[in-house]
């Protein structure tokens, strides 16, 4: 039997079953959500099968029972008792930019109007026609309403044109307003979104909103469960294995490293693959960033920068159920923004008293690598494209190959490059910036590992080799070196069947360069110093 196709760009179930695609099966789940409330909003991350979850609801209450054949649906829905009209309004489609928000979804409404044959000829608002099509619909049976991206004409201004977003808000407000007053002819509604950036203000006439954000029955109702992942795509996983000439286990557990760990529960079992970083990767079997590559959040990349925040402090955040759920539009960069987006994820839950208290961290190499690069950019005050080919590429390849002098050279331009002001920051900084370069890697990296006797600064994990990095400001490189030893930091690594290496890096903080690279190598006994001069050399100097 051929195996089935990656549905890469899809979002129509129809056409994912008509074309023999791969359609991993939601609808127990999706059936159970029909079944709550009316109104009902829930946010996930970009390229998460939202707009794919609102196609499948439509098709299930359009009759259109053929086309579940094989899946759950097909034979425990009621077809006829749910069949009944349908209204979507997908944000993406309509014309904004050019137009007011008010002009474009007047425009779009009219031609979903036309298409129904319906008259709206004396409508002359968005909210008026948004009305008349909800009545007309409805002349038989109440409706269904689905609404796709309904922030998206917020979060697409905020930062750049004040205004615009002020008036898009309005016109938001009245426009989710008219479903308030048109209850009786709306028998459920689906509203989704990347965040809640717009919740409180834009639905604040429309206040009985059915939030299943963080409901523990639909943590995975998006997004693909470990389980689902070796089911659906067995083909693939066998296939990518023998590409990369390694087992089925191991090509798995780089694929979960890379892709895997978003989580609205903190529970192991629950944690889900982004699916398009999945069927991305199985048309090319090539590991890259392809989620990270489709939308780039400057803001919240450039309030992390503002703040000081650096991938350590992402890794390890406590936050409570309110934080984590909030947003506005005056702290766009606040954790809460950060969940609900996807760069962070929730790492455990525990339970203290009456309350809930959320660990959270990065969920995945892509977005640690992709967020550090960024973050990265930021710090060096470069375009990205030069943070990630100068930077983190080149980087990642003399520390794979383990040309020590030319990986050392690039700490140079990442130290001179730096915006800021050195009475006013301390060996925190510096670190900082380096812990933020090593992540860009995409190598597997540690900063501040606890032992029992203190911190190692930064480890980072390549295929053959293993650094230990301690820095200094101000101080020595032989100083850095010797922690490492006093502390036993390298003790758990000394077994590894890699090459082991101390660098102890000082850094002069009036000179804003680094004056000093030491660096010991472990020979099965003991550590020994590597000869030469590590020390990179600054813009114009030559050896």
């Amino acid at each position: 039997m051929a195996k089935k196709k990656l549905s890469v760009g899809a979002q129509s179930f129809v056409q994912i079953g008509r074309d023999n695609m791969i359609y991993v099966d939601k609808t127990e789940k999706i059936h159970e959500v029909m079944q709550l409330g009316v109104h009902n909003f829930i946010v996930r991350p970009r390229r998460f099968g939202k707009s794919l979850f609102l196609d499948t609801v439509a098709a299930i209450y359009e009759g259109k029972k053929e086309a579940f054949e094989g899946t759950w649906a097909y034979d425990h829905v009621d077809w006829e008792a749910e069949k009944r009209p349908v209204l979507r309004i997908d944000f993406t489609l309509i014309d904004y930019d050019n137009n007011s928000l008010a002009e474009g979804l007047t425009s779009y409404l009219r031609s979903i109007a036309l298409m129904l044959n319906i008259d709206v000829s004396k409508s002359n608002s968005p909210k008026d026609l948004f009305r008349d099509l909800i009545h007309t619909l409805a002349r038989e049976k109440p409706i269904v309403i689905l609404i796709d991206e309904y922030e998206m004409p917020l979060t697409d201004y905020i930062g750049e044109d004040q205004k615009r977003l002020e008036d898009n808000i309005m016109t938001l407000k009245k426009f989710y307003g008219t479903m308030k007053g048109a209850g009786q002819y709306i028998h459920r509604s689906y509203i989704t979104g990347v965040s809640k950036i717009g919740k409180i203000g834009v639905f604040s006439d429309l206040n009985m909103l059915n939030d299943l954000s963080l409901d523990p029955r639909f943590t995975t109702l998006f997004g693909y469960t470990e389980t689902e992942l070796r089911h659906y795509y067995a083909d693939y996983i066998s296939e990518a294995a023998q590409n990369y000439q390694r087992t089925e286990n191991e090509i798995l557990a780089e694929i979960k490293a890379h892709y895997n760990g978003y989580s609205w529960d903190g529970i192991e079992e629950n944690k889900v693959y982004n699916p398009f970083s999945i069927v991305n990767f199985f048309q090319s079997f090539q590991f890259r960033n392809y989620w990270f590559e489709t939308g780039t959040p400057t803001l919240l990349v450039r309030g992390a920068r503002q703040q000081y925040i650096s991938l350590k402090d992402l890794e390890n955040l406590s936050t409570n159920a309110d934080l984590l759920q909030s947003a506005n539009l005056k702290d766009f960069y606040g954790v809460g923004l950060l969940f609900q987006t996807g760069y962070l994820t929730i790492k455990k839950i525990e339970v203290k008293g009456w309350e809930r208290e959320y660990t959270l961290g990065l969920p995945n190499r892509e977005v640690q690598a992709s967020f550090a690069k960024h973050l990265l950019a930021e710090y060096v005050e470069k375009p990205v494209d030069y943070t990630d080919f100068t930077l983190s590429h080149r980087l990642r390849s003399h520390l794979e190959n383990e040309e020590l002098k030319a990986a050392f050279q690039v700490f140079a331009p990442v130290i001179a490059s730096t915006g800021y002001d050195v009475t006013k920051h301390t060996e925190g900084y510096f670190h900082t910036i380096m812990h933020v370069l090593m992540y860009s890697t995409g190598l597997t990296t540690f900063s501040e590992l606890q032992n029992a006797e203190g911190r190692l600064d930064t480890i980072c994990l390549g295929y053959k080799s293993i650094y230990i990095f301690e820095f200094k400001l101000n101080g020595s490189a032989a100083g850095a070196l010797q922690q490492i030893k006093a502390k036993n930091y390298a003790i758990p690594f000394l077994n590894e069947n890699k090459t082991l290496y101390l660098v102890g890096v000082n850094f002069l903080a009036a000179e804003k360069k680094i004056d000093e690279i030491l660096v010991e190598q472990w020979n099965g006994r003991e550590f020994v110093r590597l000869e030469g001069d590590f020390t990179p050399l600054e813009e114009g100097e030559s050896t």
